[in-house]
């Protein structure tokens, strides 16, 4: 007959009564703050990226019509 503990401890497992929310509570606590540590940077905003108004026009006619989405 074999026994339990000694086939877990043989390959690593943990016991199988540990509270594992204690046990993975750093890793929980990240996950949850995952938004709060994204690195922060500013908009970019500058004329030389500004649209053209005659841009518009000329891609809904010669443009690929499937980067547009539905306009109502």
């Amino acid at each position: 007959m074999h026994e339990s503990n000694r086939v877990l401890r043989q390959f690593r497992f943990r016991r199988l009564n540990e509270n594992w929310i204690r046990f993975h509570a750093e890793y929980i606590s990240m996950w949850n703050n995952r938004y709060e540590l994204l690195p922060h940077r500013e908009a970019i905003i500058a004329l030389e990226l500004a649209c053209d108004l005659e841009y518009m026009p000329w891609f809904r006619l010669l443009g690929k019509p499937y980067l547009l989405s539905e306009e109502r």
